[in-house]
Protein backbone atom coordinates (compact mmCIF):
# COMPACT_ATOMS: atom_id res chain seq x y z
CA UNK A 1 0.00 0.00 0.00
CA UNK A 2 1.15 3.69 -0.50
CA UNK A 3 1.73 6.51 1.53
CA UNK A 4 -1.14 7.76 -0.86
CA UNK A 5 -3.43 5.53 -0.04
CA UNK A 6 -2.63 4.59 3.67
CA UNK A 7 -3.36 8.20 4.37
CA UNK A 8 -7.07 8.33 2.32
CA UNK A 9 -7.96 5.43 3.74
CA UNK A 10 -7.49 6.00 7.30
CA UNK A 11 -8.97 9.64 6.82
CA UNK A 12 -10.89 10.71 10.22
CA UNK A 13 -14.42 10.89 10.23
CA UNK A 14 -14.56 14.87 10.67
CA UNK A 15 -17.88 15.92 8.49
CA UNK A 16 -20.99 14.37 10.38
CA UNK A 17 -19.78 10.59 10.44
CA UNK A 18 -19.23 10.77 6.84
CA UNK A 19 -15.52 9.85 6.23
CA UNK A 20 -14.21 12.34 3.64
CA UNK A 21 -11.11 11.03 2.78
CA UNK A 22 -12.49 8.20 0.77
CA UNK A 23 -14.49 9.54 -0.81
CA UNK A 24 -12.79 11.70 -2.01
CA UNK A 25 -10.00 9.49 -3.15
CA UNK A 26 -12.29 7.52 -5.16
CA UNK A 27 -14.19 10.09 -6.88
CA UNK A 28 -10.80 12.33 -7.61
CA UNK A 29 -8.35 9.53 -8.04
CA UNK A 30 -11.15 7.12 -9.92
CA UNK A 31 -8.71 4.26 -9.05
CA UNK A 32 -10.39 0.63 -8.76
CA UNK A 33 -8.17 -0.65 -5.76
CA UNK A 34 -9.97 2.60 -3.25
CA UNK A 35 -13.63 1.59 -3.99
CA UNK A 36 -13.75 -1.23 -1.71
CA UNK A 37 -11.99 0.72 1.20
CA UNK A 38 -14.03 3.42 0.51
CA UNK A 39 -17.47 0.98 0.29
CA UNK A 40 -16.67 -0.71 3.39
CA UNK A 41 -15.46 3.01 5.10
CA UNK A 42 -18.64 4.15 4.61
CA UNK A 43 -20.77 1.13 5.51
CA UNK A 44 -19.00 0.14 8.99
CA UNK A 45 -19.22 3.72 9.56
CA UNK A 46 -22.95 3.68 10.09
CA UNK A 47 -23.25 0.22 11.71
CA UNK A 48 -23.52 -0.81 15.09
CA UNK A 49 -20.03 -2.11 17.09
CA UNK A 50 -22.58 -5.44 17.49
CA UNK A 51 -23.24 -5.43 13.81
CA UNK A 52 -19.78 -4.66 12.15
CA UNK A 53 -18.97 -8.45 11.23
CA UNK A 54 -22.09 -9.02 9.67
CA UNK A 55 -21.81 -5.39 7.75
CA UNK A 56 -18.18 -6.32 6.27
CA UNK A 57 -19.37 -9.75 5.48
CA UNK A 58 -22.30 -8.26 3.49
CA UNK A 59 -20.75 -6.01 1.94
CA UNK A 60 -17.87 -8.04 0.28
CA UNK A 61 -20.43 -10.64 -1.06
CA UNK A 62 -22.17 -8.04 -2.84
CA UNK A 63 -19.05 -6.49 -4.14
CA UNK A 64 -18.12 -10.06 -4.94
CA UNK A 65 -21.37 -10.93 -6.46
CA UNK A 66 -21.56 -7.45 -8.35
CA UNK A 67 -18.36 -8.18 -9.87
CA UNK A 68 -19.23 -12.04 -11.12
CA UNK A 69 -22.67 -10.93 -12.22
CA UNK A 70 -21.59 -7.51 -13.80
CA UNK A 71 -18.63 -9.35 -16.06
CA UNK A 72 -21.19 -12.27 -16.99
CA UNK A 73 -24.16 -9.67 -17.91
CA UNK A 74 -22.15 -6.68 -19.79
CA UNK A 75 -20.14 -9.73 -21.62
CA UNK A 76 -23.60 -10.69 -23.10
CA UNK A 77 -24.69 -7.30 -24.26
CA UNK A 78 -20.75 -6.61 -25.85
CA UNK A 79 -21.53 -9.80 -27.69
CA UNK A 80 -25.21 -8.90 -28.80
CA UNK A 81 -24.41 -4.88 -29.56
CA UNK A 82 -20.60 -4.29 -28.76
CA UNK A 83 -18.65 -2.23 -26.79
CA UNK A 84 -20.86 1.01 -27.15
CA UNK A 85 -23.91 -0.73 -25.62
CA UNK A 86 -21.81 -1.73 -22.62
CA UNK A 87 -21.09 1.79 -21.46
CA UNK A 88 -24.69 2.73 -22.18
CA UNK A 89 -26.03 -0.21 -20.03
CA UNK A 90 -23.20 0.82 -17.26
CA UNK A 91 -24.48 4.00 -17.36
CA UNK A 92 -27.88 3.11 -17.02
CA UNK A 93 -27.58 0.97 -14.05
CA UNK A 94 -25.50 3.17 -12.14
CA UNK A 95 -28.36 5.96 -12.72
CA UNK A 96 -30.66 3.52 -11.66
CA UNK A 97 -28.33 3.18 -8.48
CA UNK A 98 -28.61 6.57 -7.75
CA UNK A 99 -32.33 6.92 -7.76
CA UNK A 100 -32.56 3.78 -5.53
CA UNK A 101 -30.00 5.75 -3.35
CA UNK A 102 -31.78 8.88 -3.30
CA UNK A 103 -35.34 7.09 -2.51
CA UNK A 104 -34.31 5.34 0.19
CA UNK A 105 -32.70 8.49 1.66
CA UNK A 106 -36.12 10.50 1.07
CA UNK A 107 -37.52 7.13 3.44
CA UNK A 108 -35.84 7.26 6.17
CA UNK A 109 -34.68 10.93 6.25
Amino acid sequence: MTYRQSRLTKAPASNGGLAVGPLLGELVLRDDHLAFPALMTLALQRAPARERGAVAGTVTAFVDLAIASGAVALGGVADLGGYPWVFLTSAAVAGAGLLLVERLRERTA
